[in-house]
């Protein structure tokens, strides 16, 4: 579906010498686990789409490791909770409703 935000983005892309391509759903999850640990920050599915995309050009060589890029992150994952469940044991540990347990998980005991 062809519409007025997409033209936009079709010159800018075209005018800056950019590219675009798709990044599946499956491609997602492991961008809100690197977000979570190396940035502290918990972001949806969505949210995390270009960040996921740039994983894809770094490893098909088109953005290199050492150059800089901005990588917006537009969707904070308290919007979508459920869809970070599956996520619990690889970075979103659960606790125990207890301070203890709290400091515990951040390492301060």
């Amino acid at each position: 579906m062809v519409t007025p935000n997409s033209i936009l983005a079709l010159k800018a892309i075209r005018t800056s010498k950019g590219t675009a391509f798709t990044v599946t759903a499956e491609e997602m999850p492991g961008s809100i686990s690197l977000l979570a640990q190396k940035g502290g920050i918990y972001a949806e599915p969505a949210g995390v789409a270009a960040l996921a995309g740039l994983k894809k050009l770094v490893k098909e060589r088109k953005v290199s490791k050492s150059d800089r890029v901005l990588v917006v992150i537009s969707g904070s994952g308290l919007e979508d909770p459920n869809s970070s469940l599956s996520l619990k044991g690889s970075c979103f540990p659960q606790i125990e409703p207890s301070f203890p347990d709290f400091k515990k998980n951040l390492g301060g005991q």
